[in-house]
């Protein structure tokens, strides 16, 4: 291999988009397609549904596929999960701070 081909090679690494990247750019398509008025339940089965159609395109086997599909669906619940949990803490905490408290009080 020559030095120009290792060159281009990593050229080519260095612009391929990282998982984050691509879920950043899914999320936005998502929020395109709720503000002109697609409904969540629609959006959720379309993105399965051609997550699933494009993996059985381009895998050489279905069974490669479907954990795949599952581990992000696992992966999807468990961050869900860990957020929920996270923000009945944090509400938790603030009632709790503010007990006491005048109603007409100002917090800072």
């Amino acid at each position: 291999m020559t030095e120009e081909t290792t060159s281009v090679e990593q050229d080519a690494a260095a612009d391929t988009p990282t998982v984050d990247e691509i879920m950043g750019k899914v999320r936005a398509f998502v929020g395109t397609l709720l503000n002109g008025g697609a409904k969540p339940p629609d959006i959720a089965f379309s993105l399965a549904y051609v997550a699933t159609e494009f993996g059985l395109a381009v895998a050489e086997g279905a069974v490669q596929v479907f954990p795949v599909v599952l581990s992000a669906v696992t992966s999807a619940a468990a961050n869900h999960k860990s957020q929920t949990e996270e923000a009945e803490v944090s509400s938790a905490d603030l009632g709790n701070a503010q007990e006491g408290v005048p109603h007409s009080a100002t917090l800072h």
